[in-house]
């Protein structure tokens, strides 16, 4: 049974129709964990000091007001983060009342 060989053009067609299955399927898998893993960046975290200063009071009084469970808290490794947007409602429910 002889071997075909194929020609240039016809391993270049074939590389080609490869690299191009490849490349849809990671364009498609990295769709995909673009939509599973939808992280909300929008709103920055505030640090302690950035939010003592937002809201002029000392960071004992944030601290304090952490432990009382006004203020809900995001931790990042040893990093004690403060959505501002969580901050402001919470305060204002609590001048309310």
């Amino acid at each position: 049974m002889p071997l075909a060989i194929p020609s240039s053009d016809e391993i270049r067609s074939i590389i080609r129709e490869e690299l191009e299955l490849k490349f849809s399927q990671f364009d498609s898998a990295s769709q995909k964990n673009k939509q599973s893993h939808n992280i909300e960046v929008d709103e920055p975290f505030l640090s302690q000091s950035e939010l003592s200063e937002l809201l002029k009071v000392s960071k004992v009084s944030i601290i304090k007001w952490q432990k009382q469970g006004l203020l809900k808290v995001h931790r990042i490794g040893r990093r004690v983060l403060y959505k501002r947007s969580e901050v402001l409602s919470s305060l204002s429910q609590r001048v309310k009342k």
